[in-house]
């Protein structure tokens, strides 16, 4: 079966135009996506579509200059001003007066400006256009197919697995250096690592791609290869190498998924491609177990969840103090939403720190003795922290409690014991309130 797809036409059977199809979708998505990755982490993701826009006074120039308005020189012609918007970008960026993004903009407006002109001038008979000389458009690309020995592939093909080859021998080469650089820039320099070099070879190896992946399969495919996937891989880990590999598997199941897709839908093939991508991306969004928008909302429930627990400890705590025995809960004491209320109590009493009668927060329910431990430290910590407030910043006495009411549920016990030792051993608050002691000072 294998050896039929590689030795008849690309555009042969359904079969073979399916397999060729993804096949180059994906050797567009190796590259980019491993490029797209670094453009990501080094906030330059949008360099793609300004080089989309930039190439054109690199079109008008190439056919002023050859009287041609395909082949050779119009990609020669594409990739040089690619180049240039590149350099112009890094150079305006390295003046420190403006952003990457800024300076993004800057170059590739100007440029487009300047082919307008071009075009306008010398040009104006003449249907000088990247939609018709340099984009291409996927589905089409079985048709143009090469014969080499036995052999028979799109045009493309070799052209774009060189490009994904060396690409991939770059990134596993200088996998360090570009890790190092992307991170932080005065430390690759401190090293002797020259960022600036590895930044234009990186810029140098994108406009490459890009350029070459526009004449293939249309310049909307290739700006969602080289962001979607570099997105959606860091959302997924923040581990560097982990995210290449992600990334790269991102890109080449969107053009799996995306040839499907639109062969079930009956529309454009680049197209679904790229909403592969964009629904690849939502999903990490959504779900990503570290990242993912789900998982940072359970997060902060949960951290609400125990910091209210930890407040109807402490307040059940200050009830024994001001009363001198045992008391339980009483409906709206302890204020905070109804629902986060019923959840502190029931986690509080599935834990053992409160009697089980307070459950339905109107019962007699009372603090266990582990949960009076829990509680002590946790009011120990409060006033341990207001002390400190007031000794060291001269807070009025009413601006200490709501710092301490932050701080008491992150204040372990080492922390408290660094406390006691800078505080000189406090007994009182500073609001006259006696600083609890440790369970062995009981």
């Amino acid at each position: 079966m294998w050896h039929e797809m590689w030795s008849t036409s690309p555009a042969g059977s359904a079969a073979a135009i399916a397999f060729w199809t993804i096949v180059v979708g994906c050797l567009c998505a190796v590259p980019a996506s491993l490029l797209g990755t670094f453009l990501v982490l080094r906030r330059m993701s949008l360099l793609g579509d300004a080089i989309s826009h930039a190439v054109l006074p690199g079109l008008a120039i190439a056919f002023l200059l050859s009287g041609r308005v395909s082949g050779w020189p119009i990609f020669l012609g594409a990739v040089i001003t690619a180049l240039l918007t590149a350099f112009l970008t890094r150079l305006l960026s390295s003046t420190g007066m403006v952003n990457e993004q800024a300076g993004l903009g800057v170059v590739f407006t100007s440029l487009f400006a300047i082919g307008v002109i071009l075009i306008g001038r010398a040009a104006e008979n003449v249907d000088l256009d990247p939609g018709c000389v340099l984009y291409g458009a996927i589905e089409f690309v079985p048709l143009e197919s090469v014969r080499v020995g036995p052999f028979e592939w799109p045009r493309t093909v070799p052209s774009l697995a060189l490009t994904a080859a060396i690409t991939v021998a770059f990134v596993v080469l200088a996998f360090k250096e570009l890790k190092i650089s992307s991170f932080d820039p005065g430390l690759a320099d401190s090293m002797g690592l020259s960022s600036r070099r590895i930044d234009f070879v990186l810029l140098f190896l994108t406009s490459i791609v890009t350029v070459l992946s526009f004449e293939a399969v249309g310049s909307i495919l290739v700006i969602v290869l080289l962001v979607a996937p570099g997105c959606t891989a860091l959302l997924l880990t923040d581990r560097l190498a982990w995210a290449l590999f992600l990334a790269v598997a991102c890109g080449c199941a969107t053009s799996a998924t995306g040839y499907s897709a639109a062969l079930a839908t009956n529309t454009s093939v680049a197209g679904m491609m790229a909403v592969s991508g964009g629904v690849l991306f939502v999903i990490a969004w959504a779900f990503s177990p570290l990242h993912g928008r789900i998982a940072q909302v359970l997060r902060k429930l949960q951290v609400d969840l125990r910091i209210a627990t930890d407040d109807l400890l402490a307040y059940l705590f200050r009830k024994e103090e001001l009363r001198g025995q045992p008391d339980g809960v009483e409906k709206h004491d302890f204020v905070r939403h109804p629902i986060l209320e019923r959840l502190a109590l029931r986690r509080a009493v599935r834990k053992g720190w409160i009697e089980p009668g307070s459950r339905n927060l109107q019962g007699p329910g009372r603090l266990t003795p582990a949960g009076r431990e829990v509680a002590r430290s946790l009011v120990r910590s409060h006033r341990l922290w207001e002390s400190f407030l007031h000794r060291d910043f001269d807070l009025p006495e009413d601006h200490l409690h709501e710092p301490a009411e932050l701080a008491e549920h992150f204040l372990g016990p080492d922390l408290q014991k660094e406390l006691v030792r800078e505080l000189n051993a406090p007994k009182i608050d500073p609001h006259g309130q006696t600083i609890p002691g440790t369970a062995s000072e009981k």
